[in-house]
């Protein structure tokens, strides 16, 4: 390994080049999370078409009803004029103090909450 010829899975590694220093931070796995339950793989974990929090990460998940919105989308951001940035496979804007990225897919991160209710709240204060 270019990093470390002892690494370990369940570790961040972190690398400093202006300082020149290299530390590593064992990662626990919470046993309440579907994505860290012993035994699973992140790949194991299907997208859930339910809204979930995403454990550690101030955000909460949904999905679109229909792929499809995502052009929609655009024209409603741009109706609205809202700056978003997009990119292949996602766009993502600001919209109050939350940041969205929607995924082409239909996968979308409201980042600033992990409240289920209060993400829902403005998810459907934007979308409806």
């Amino acid at each position: 390994m270019i990093i470390n010829p002892d690494f370990k899975a369940n570790t961040y590694y972190q690398l400093d080049n202006w300082h020149f220093s290299f530390q590593t931070i064992e990662v626990k796995k919470r046993p309440d999370c579907s994505s860290c339950a012993p035994g699973k793989m992140v790949s194991e974990v299907p997208f859930s078409g339910q809204t979930v929090t995403l454990c550690g990460r101030d955000t909460v998940q949904f999905r679109l009803p229909n792929k499809s919105n995502y052009r929609e989308i655009k024209l409603l951001l741009t109706e609205q004029k809202i700056i978003y940035n997009e990119n292949p496979a996602l766009l993502s804007f600001q919209y109050e103090k939350f940041q969205f990225v929607i995924f082409k897919n239909g996968r979308v991160l409201l980042h600033g909450s992990e409240n289920i209710a209060e993400a829902k709240k403005i998810y459907h204060l934007f979308f409806n």
